[in-house]
């Protein structure tokens, strides 16, 4: 019987690739920390495992828990303010304020559909947008007056960051909930260009569904022209539709007509940011249900001379062909070419 015949050799090469295979193997064995039991990361201190497994509310199912967070701290009015002068370089520490309007820009917008009052045009016929007092004179109702009153009866509540120390658990699940279900409402160009420049790394700008301008006739045109610009705006991705309260005392009385266009510059130089603010905003599809317009009485702030008093009204129908026409311009669409770069 003739001998077998040796199996051939593996070449060297190979040979060493398997034995640096085996070895990198090992050594990843030995460094590879032996897995703690979640007994022993409790006793180590770890308050993240311990509130994972011992809080009754972080025990809860994630359905639950979202519902939970969303009733707590999400669909909530919330006014950005900066720290930063207007006018100075750079990027200021951005807090916030909470609404105190008793209802939402859509619903006001809602109301703003009736007629005016069988005893006033000027008047609208829902008393909710009458003016109240509120301990500190007359305040309109739906122009988110509440940023610029100092009563600290009326608005104490201090400015706070979008959401306060919490677990980590909590601030994870929490934080996108409140991006999404939150309007931000801006009455302050400064609070407006902070606030788009990103206030962190954690900010998510591109989870925005709803944002609002409260828009006095008094605010710096040159200002909002300046702000709103095509990169500000391309950060809200998400975004689904935007309200603008206007509170008149210096534009034209004019009754509407003619171009959408012609209406818009016809208002005044004070309102002359008006058209580039609506145009930004009109890159991305906005839906009706969550667009508004509001234009509120003359002087709404009450900031006229007493000696002369307020200037004269717009009628409730041309605030409501205003409101219409301003709401019509957003829900325009006019998606941005491609290759063309905002400042």
């Amino acid at each position: 019987m003739p001998p077998k015949k040796r199996a051939l050799a593996p070449p060297a090469a190979e040979t060493a690739v398997k034995r640096r295979r085996r070895g990198e193997e090992d050594a990843e064995a030995a460094a590879e920390p032996q897995q703690k039991s979640t007994e022993e990361l409790i006793g180590s201190g770890d308050l993240t495992i311990r509130n994972s497994t011992q809080s009754p509310l972080l025990r809860l199912p994630a359905e639950l828990r979202q519902k939970i967070w969303t009733l707590a701290f999400g669909n909530r009015t919330l006014h950005p303010a900066s720290d930063r002068p207007y006018g100075q370089p750079g990027t200021g520490r951005v807090t916030f304020g909470r609404c105190l309007e008793e209802m939402h820009d859509l619903e006001i917008y809602n109301l703003t559909k009736l007629s005016a009052s069988a005893d006033d045009p000027e008047v609208w016929e829902a008393e909710h947008l009458r003016h109240n007092e509120v301990g500190y004179g007359v305040r309109w109702r739906g122009l988110h007056s509440c940023p610029l009153c100092d009563n600290p009866d009326f608005c104490g509540k201090p400015r706070k960051r979008l959401i306060e120390p919490v677990c980590k658990q909590m601030y994870h699940e929490i934080l996108p909930i409140i991006w999404k279900t939150t309007t931000f409402s801006f009455w302050d160009v400064v609070a407006y260009e902070d606030f788009t420049r990103g206030l962190s790394p954690a900010a998510r700008l591109d989870l925005v569904t709803h944002v609002s301008f409260a828009l006095d006739y008094r605010s710096p045109k040159k200002g909002w022209l300046k702000a709103i610009t095509p990169r500000s705006v391309a950060a809200l991705t998400s975004l689904r539709g935007v309200s603008i309260v206007l509170s008149g005392g210096e534009w034209n009385l004019a009754p509407v007509r003619g171009k959408k266009d012609d209406v818009l510059k016809e208002l005044g130089t004070r309102w002359k940011f008006l058209p580039n603010l609506i145009k930004q905003f009109r890159r991305w599809k906005l839906e009706e249900a969550w667009t508004s317009a509001f234009v509120c009485d003359a002087g709404g702030h009450g900031g006229w001379d007493p000696a002369t008093g307020p200037p004269p009204n717009m009628s409730v129908v041309a605030r409501q062909q205003l409101a219409e026409v301003i709401r019509a311009e957003l829900l325009t669409h006019e998606p941005r070419r491609a290759g063309r770069s905002g400042r």
